[in-house]
Protein backbone atom coordinates (compact mmCIF):
# COMPACT_ATOMS: atom_id res chain seq x y z
CA UNK A 1 0.00 0.00 0.00
CA UNK A 2 3.21 2.26 0.82
CA UNK A 3 3.57 2.25 -3.08
CA UNK A 4 0.58 3.82 -4.41
CA UNK A 5 0.83 6.57 -2.24
CA UNK A 6 4.51 7.50 -2.78
CA UNK A 7 3.77 6.78 -6.17
CA UNK A 8 0.35 9.29 -5.76
CA UNK A 9 2.70 11.99 -3.74
CA UNK A 10 4.90 12.67 -6.38
CA UNK A 11 2.38 12.67 -9.26
CA UNK A 12 0.65 15.38 -7.14
CA UNK A 13 3.70 17.47 -6.02
CA UNK A 14 4.54 17.38 -10.11
CA UNK A 15 1.11 18.64 -11.03
CA UNK A 16 1.61 21.33 -8.43
CA UNK A 17 4.91 22.21 -9.04
CA UNK A 18 3.99 22.70 -12.85
CA UNK A 19 0.28 24.58 -12.30
CA UNK A 20 2.68 26.86 -10.37
CA UNK A 21 5.61 27.80 -12.79
CA UNK A 22 2.61 27.99 -15.64
CA UNK A 23 0.76 30.90 -13.35
CA UNK A 24 3.71 32.18 -12.88
CA UNK A 25 4.42 32.16 -16.57
CA UNK A 26 1.02 33.48 -17.96
CA UNK A 27 0.70 36.66 -14.98
CA UNK A 28 4.33 37.47 -16.11
CA UNK A 29 2.93 38.12 -19.59
CA UNK A 30 -0.09 40.59 -18.17
CA UNK A 31 -0.11 43.83 -17.03
CA UNK A 32 1.62 44.49 -13.54
CA UNK A 33 -0.76 44.07 -10.52
CA UNK A 34 -0.58 46.51 -7.16
CA UNK A 35 1.44 44.00 -4.46
CA UNK A 36 1.70 41.37 -6.95
CA UNK A 37 5.03 40.41 -8.40
CA UNK A 38 3.76 37.17 -10.96
CA UNK A 39 1.04 34.97 -8.21
CA UNK A 40 2.45 36.47 -5.54
CA UNK A 41 1.19 38.78 -3.21
CA UNK A 42 3.42 40.55 -1.45
CA UNK A 43 1.25 41.73 1.53
CA UNK A 44 0.11 37.93 2.09
CA UNK A 45 1.16 36.84 5.66
CA UNK A 46 2.00 33.09 6.41
CA UNK A 47 1.10 32.97 9.84
CA UNK A 48 -2.54 34.27 9.40
CA UNK A 49 -2.69 31.86 6.45
CA UNK A 50 -1.45 29.52 9.49
CA UNK A 51 -3.31 30.43 11.91
CA UNK A 52 -6.70 30.44 9.96
CA UNK A 53 -6.06 26.64 9.37
CA UNK A 54 -5.46 26.10 12.39
CA UNK A 55 -8.74 27.75 13.79
CA UNK A 56 -11.01 25.66 10.97
CA UNK A 57 -9.29 22.05 11.82
CA UNK A 58 -9.58 23.26 15.77
CA UNK A 59 -13.08 23.56 15.09
CA UNK A 60 -13.53 20.52 12.92
CA UNK A 61 -11.70 18.36 16.09
CA UNK A 62 -13.93 20.14 18.65
CA UNK A 63 -16.70 19.22 16.46
CA UNK A 64 -16.26 15.63 15.81
CA UNK A 65 -14.28 14.87 19.25
CA UNK A 66 -15.29 17.30 21.52
CA UNK A 67 -11.56 18.70 21.93
CA UNK A 68 -8.82 20.03 20.09
CA UNK A 69 -4.86 19.82 20.23
CA UNK A 70 -3.06 23.08 21.00
CA UNK A 71 -0.72 24.60 18.26
CA UNK A 72 1.79 26.55 19.16
CA UNK A 73 3.30 28.85 16.34
CA UNK A 74 6.98 30.07 16.72
CA UNK A 75 9.75 31.58 14.49
CA UNK A 76 9.70 35.24 13.28
CA UNK A 77 5.98 36.18 13.34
Amino acid sequence: MEEPHAFLDRFYISRIGICVLIGKYLSLRQQPVHNYIGIICQKTSPYKIAKRAIDDASFMCNRKYGDAPEVIITGRL
